[in-house]
């Protein structure tokens, strides 16, 4: 995903800070690496390379299951 789509948020297009941890609750979480799924799976969404993109934790928490349209 990191290779294909780089490493800013699609949500909000800042760069996701890869050296914190991804678990929530631990120091910097909400800026930590999460993959969203563009068409959610709830949606009809799949897990392919197509349909996710990199995101910060708190952005695809808080996009939660609503379809975007993709920048």
């Amino acid at each position: 995903v990191l290779s294909t789509y780089g490493t800013n948020c699609h949500l909000c297009g800042v760069e996701v800070d890869l050296s914190v941890s991804r678990k929530i609750g631990l120091l910097g979480w909400e800026s930590g690496l999460h993959i969203d799924h563009v068409i959610p799976i709830s949606r009809g969404g799949s897990d392919s390379l197509d349909n996710v993109r990199p995101s910060h934790a708190s952005c695809n928490l808080k996009k939660h299951d609503k379809i975007l349209p993709v920048t």
